[in-house]
């Protein structure tokens, strides 16, 4: 691996895809929060001559990027030194191939690698998804919070907060699986663990108007009718129901609710 700050060593290939600015400005983000960024995967290049001879966009100036344009405009934009491999084996097409066979870090993924480092919040988040059995982007909703970018890029980048209280998330999972003198959602809805169930049961938990002893009054004898759903809307829709039926004082849970 060779690193330069000549950024006119490089050249852009035309025939590569499309350069994503917004990705360009995430990638600046992420050179700032992580010095070593372009150390770990640094940029695949082709010599002059190769690129010359493989590429019409190319002039025989400059090396070629075959991958990594966006982290090089990224480290060019940042005055970040470029670090990068040069090998003519590889042309642009295998990189092509090769982006369209493989897989990215799963939050399972990113989950064992910082549990195995030894961070506490990662290893708090294993041990209640091992308890409950919930998906990961379950667990992710009740512990962390959310599950849009910014809790995904804090997740995935080893700065995980568990922020839930601890008591409402176990307390949750008790509600759907039971306990030793209690009976849990999972008794009587078989679907009780999907994903898309618990993310609309945790809309319903959470909400300072919900009553747990009521809901299981409801659920113990209209189980058969409560609808195996799609998705969480209609899963909210179904629990609202189910929570409001025959009673006076309805609790609206989400804002199309009537």
């Amino acid at each position: 691996m060779a690193k330069t700050q000549n950024y006119n060593a490089f050249q852009l290939i035309v025939e590569n895809r499309p350069i994503n600015y917004q990705h360009v400005e995430n990638l600046k983000k992420q050179m700032q929060d992580n010095p070593n960024y372009l150390k770990s995967d640094p940029i695949l290049c082709n010599s002059k001559e190769m690129s010359n001879d493989r590429y019409a966009s190319a002039d025989g100036h400059a090396i070629g990027i075959i991958d990594g344009q966006h982290r090089f405009l990224a480290a060019k934009a940042e005055g970040k030194t470029i670090y990068y491999t040069i090998n003519d084996e590889i042309s642009l097409r295998d990189v092509a191939v090769a982006s369209a066979y493989s897989k990215k870090w799963t939050l399972n993924d990113y989950l064992h690698y910082y549990c195995v480092q030894g961070l506490t919040e990662y290893k708090k988040f294993a041990g209640y998804m091992s308890r409950t059995k919930f998906p990961p982007s379950v667990c992710q909703n009740i512990l962390q919070g959310g599950r849009g970018k910014y809790f995904k890029t804090k997740f995935e980048t080893g700065a995980l907060e568990c922020g839930a209280s601890t008591n409402k998330a176990e307390k949750f999972a008790d509600a759907v699986i039971g306990t030793d003198d209690k009976q849990g959602l999972t008794e009587f809805l078989t679907f009780a663990r999907k994903a898309a169930f618990l993310n609309a049961f945790w809309v319903l938990y959470k909400n300072p108007k919900y009553d747990h002893s009521r809901m299981m009054a409801k659920v113990e004898y209209m189980s058969t009718t409560i609808r195996d759903c799609p998705d969480r809307a209609g899963f909210l829709k179904e629990l609202s129901r189910v929570y409001n039926y025959n009673s006076r004082d309805k609790v609206k849970f989400f804002e199309t609710e009537v």
